[in-house]
């Protein structure tokens, strides 16, 4: 039976808050208290999740890979950098199981005329999911307990199909099964910024599947305070000279910046599902297919890699336009932000390469 407190993820977060707790660490390395009390935050979550896996869920294998992955997405080196998780994770296969399996379409292997009269309606349904019936539908939301979800009808209803096609009720996987989406889907996931651009597009329906994702950041010099910066969701970099200067003689310091703000920067990639030929739009799994594949031309490749938007395909955030003069001071202080990035994203290399190695 699984532990929760001495899960091996938990350990791994503990030690993680240990380090970013430490003023020696915490004047170098990019974790606010914003965040660490996120990370407290999540570890709470995530015993209350593990708790329900071990009590509702049978102790499903399913149950706690979930909980243990909702944990590490909580973490600041990945929590900001898809918007929302459930949307990225639409599940297309429970969505066709939930309308096109067996116990869907109620097929059969029997050779009476009923069964046959059964079999062709399955087939025509089969064949509008191919071609016509959108994945996701109109109704759809992630998460969502019924057959426009995402979320394994059948399994949580405890209805399954033998090899004959007759159903067959099994209450623990319906427990398992319950218990899974309860930990998935429990805890409401809020947009990482307040940047309007996050709200510009519809996340339900046909767009269930459709999500943002983190393309890199647009510095802020216009915003000077932590307090500033993290009240709007963005990032601040403390400035590892800081320490460096505090340590040397007076008459040898020279004023430095508490640090940077740098906004996350973000593209909506549309992953609604079909494509038009001619006047008539067909948005079954076929044309959604030739749909993916024709964004993965070279033109849009290339035209994405100079971060351009590509129209009904992905839709990058722009920076703001902020001006500056171009005095030594800012040529300093653009030099001094390049040096803090370099030096930033070392510090989560290495503790990126510290979990993979702790976890292993």
């Amino acid at each position: 039976m699984t532990n929760c407190d001495n899960a091996d993820v938990v350990n791994i977060v503990k030690e993680i808050l240990k380090h970013a707790k430490n003023p020696e660490v915490s004047s170098i390395v990019p974790i606010s208290k914003t965040e660490i009390k996120n990370i407290e935050i999540a570890l709470n979550v995530y015993l209350k999740d593990c708790t329900i896996c071990k009590t509702k869920g049978y102790n499903d294998y399913k149950c706690h890979n979930a909980a243990q992955q909702k944990l590490m997405r909580a973490m600041p080196f990945m929590r900001k950098n898809i918007y929302p998780w459930r949307n990225y994770d639409w599940d297309y296969g429970n969505f066709i199981d939930n309308n096109y399996s067996v116990l869907a379409t109620k097929a059969s292997k029997s050779g009476s005329i009923t069964a046959l009269f059964k079999n062709i309606k399955a087939f025509v349904k089969l064949t509008s999911g191919y071609l016509a019936d959108p994945n996701p539908s109109d109704k759809s939301y992630p998460g969502k307990r019924d057959k426009s979800g995402d979320i394994p009808y059948y399994d949580c209803q405890g209805e399954m199909a033998d090899t004959k096609g007759n159903k067959i009720n099994d209450p623990m996987m319906a427990m398992a099964c319950n218990a899974t989406a309860d930990v998935k889907y429990r805890t409401k996931e809020r947009p990482p910024t307040k940047d309007k651009f996050l709200k510009t597009f519809k996340l339900t329906g046909d767009k269930s599947s459709s999500y943002f994702v983190k393309v890199g950041t647009c510095p802020r010099p216009d915003i000077k305070k932590i307090g500033n910066c993290e009240s709007k969701g963005y990032d601040w970099t403390p400035n590892p000279l800081d320490k460096v200067m505090k340590a040397m003689p007076k008459m040898m310091r020279s004023e430095t910046k508490s640090g940077s703000c740098h906004q996350p920067r973000y593209m909506f990639v549309n992953n609604t599902p079909g494509m038009k030929i001619g006047p008539i739009k067909a948005r079954g799994l076929i044309p959604a297919l030739a749909n993916d594949f024709m964004a993965l031309s070279p033109d849009k490749i290339f035209a994405a890699l100079q971060g351009q938007s590509i129209t009904n395909y992905m839709t990058i955030q722009s920076c703001p336009k902020i001006k500056e003069g171009f005095s030594n001071s800012n040529i300093n202080n653009r030099l001094s932000i390049l040096g803090e990035n370099i030096f930033s994203y070392s510090i989560i290399l290495i503790i990126i390469i510290c979990l993979f190695l702790a976890s292993r």
